[in-house]
């Protein structure tokens, strides 16, 4: 397979066409056609483009990196050296498609896949909680970066697959289920075992958040770390009832009730630690979806002199502290 075949932006066609255009990098009716045929034939602009020979790879994405006004990494890296790569977590790597390769005084430099993320930038310094520098490079390349050093994309279930009641793709219909047939859906050995397993996973890895969300075609199951959202690989569709259902029943919620959004509460304990997790349920076009906050009593229990207060400002705190009225 070709770097052509390989590198596509999909869904930023007209954004490469206007930055192409502006900077009169291949003649107007050469990239009109160009786009036409896009439009006509439903392929990748940036394939069509390079396939067609109307402009090389290091070309189009040292203008895509000037548009932005990011750095363009024409050599990757050999290798990247663990201190570096501690710097991002793998949920954060994968979700955003980017590798850390150098620290410097200033900033970070990230390799990124899509730079056409508008929310990158924001999104990453305040995740990292440092000054970033971008640089875009081959998507595939950096891709293949992401999958050597921080893995593939998470899976649900280490052990045999859940075994879906519908056939692939479809979902079931809550309203020709009784109360009874829910329930009975939601205690199935392989829904129980998933369930568990996305919670002690997200519990783990120390997310603050898990989503379960169903949509037209998929069923969609995220945490958030770091104030990113992270994206499992979905379940089938078809397992959105059961597993929501599932956590209901934890939770001591009415599982006959889809109407009405319902709050709740489910208390567990993993390794030997007390966790608490607050569900939310809310009715959606595409069936209820959950979302469930979790408060981990051993996390992030630090005594006052624990957290690295300067002497003058620990000893203002305390002060205000011991005051029998008033906010702080």
């Amino acid at each position: 397979m070709g770097p052509a075949e390989l590198f596509v932006f999909e869904g930023h066609h007209h954004s490469i066409f206007g930055l192409i255009a502006s900077r009169g990098l291949i003649a107007p009716a050469a990239l009109q056609a160009t786009f036409d045929e896009h439009v006509a034939t439903g392929r990748s602009f940036a394939t069509l483009l390079l396939d067609g020979g109307l402009i090389d790879q290091p070309t189009l994405l040292r203008a895509i990196a000037e548009h932005f006004g990011y750095d363009y990494a024409d050599k990757m890296p050999e290798g990247l050296p663990a201190e570096i790569l501690c710097l991002v977590e793998s949920c954060i790597a994968r979700s955003y498609g980017i590798v850390p390769v150098a620290l410097d005084e200033f900033a970070l430099t990230l390799l990124v896949a899509d730079p056409f993320n508008p929310h990158l930038v924001g999104d990453l310094t305040f995740a990292l909680g440092r000054e970033i520098r971008m640089a875009v490079a081959d998507p595939e390349r950096v891709r293949g970066l992401i999958q050597k050093y921080y893995g593939e994309q998470k899976v649900l279930s280490k052990e045999e697959p859940v075994s879906s009641p519908e056939k692939a793709g479809d979902s079931i219909d809550a309203a020709e289920l009784s109360e009874a047939d829910i329930e009975k859906l939601a205690g199935q050995t392989p829904i129980i075992r998933l369930v568990n397993l996305v919670l002690a996973q997200a519990i783990r890895e120390q997310a603050s958040d898990i989503h379960f969300e169903p949509f037209a075609r998929e069923f969609k199951i995220r945490y958030r770390i770091d104030g990113a959202l992270c994206e499992m690989t979905p379940p089938s569709r078809a397992l959105a009832l059961p597993i929501i259902s599932r956590l209901k029943v934890l939770a001591n919620l009415n599982i006959a009730e889809r109407r009405l959004p319902q709050d709740g509460r489910i208390k567990l304990k993993l390794e030997g630690r007390a966790v608490d997790l607050r569900v939310s349920t809310l009715p959606t076009q595409f069936g209820e979806s959950v979302v469930l906050r979790v408060l981990d009593q051993s996390a992030g229990q630090l005594a006052l002199d624990q957290i690295g207060l300067p002497p003058a400002i620990r000893t203002g705190v305390e002060e205000i502290i011991r005051r029998p009225n008033g906010i702080f």
